[in-house]
């Protein structure tokens, strides 16, 4: 519904406001375009919803190889192109004046959302599947940033000036293994 943090998102009416009331109010010179960094695993066919007191929940939560293979390639402008709307109407207001940011989340940080289905201190599963089955693993990391390339595009193609990669959870891994593992 339209009353729900991700009801925001995908109307690009109320989300572009969202995004430019700072704009006005403070006048910065950078607007971040109101989104969340699981709107690309929703377009990849995984529910995703917000709880209160809990924050996001993913289901099914991704536990093997065929639930992998399960999700969806999705085009940016048919399945996310209210974000291209919403970049579009906060260009429209703010001219060639201030920048735009988008983003995404970094490929650990989204199939971590993925694997754990929530919110995660330990990161057991994700951590379970690196080390226990890499190329189920990798499989998933590739299908995440293969989806993330053309939404990142999209958001360019909008008017997004800039385009931030979000790795909220890499600090989980220590360096060595995010270096070997992850940063590639």
């Amino acid at each position: 519904s339209g009353s729900t943090f991700l009801g925001m998102v995908h109307d690009p009416e109320r989300a572009s406001e969202v995004t430019l009331q700072p704009i006005r109010r403070y006048g910065m010179d950078a607007a971040v375009i109101f989104c969340d960094i699981l709107v690309p695993p929703a377009a990849m066919g995984q529910e995703v919803d917000f709880l209160e007191g809990k924050g996001p929940v993913l289901s099914p939560a991704i536990a093997s190889r065929e639930d992998i293979e399960g999700l969806v390639d999705f085009d940016a402008n048919e399945a996310t192109g209210f974000l291209g709307q919403s970049i579009r109407r906060v260009r429209a207001e703010l001219g060639d004046e201030r920048a735009i940011i988008g983003f995404c989340g970094a490929p650990f940080t989204v199939a971590s959302y993925m694997i754990e289905g929530q919110s995660s201190r330990n990161f057991e599963n994700t951590k379970r599947m690196m080390l226990g089955e890499p190329e189920a693993f990798d499989r998933l990391l590739e299908r995440v940033v293969d989806n993330s390339i053309g939404y990142l595009r999209m958001q360019a193609e909008a008017g997004a000036d800039v385009l931030q990669v979000f790795d909220s959870w890499g600090g989980a891994l220590a360096a060595d293994l995010y270096r070997e593992r992850l940063l590639p």
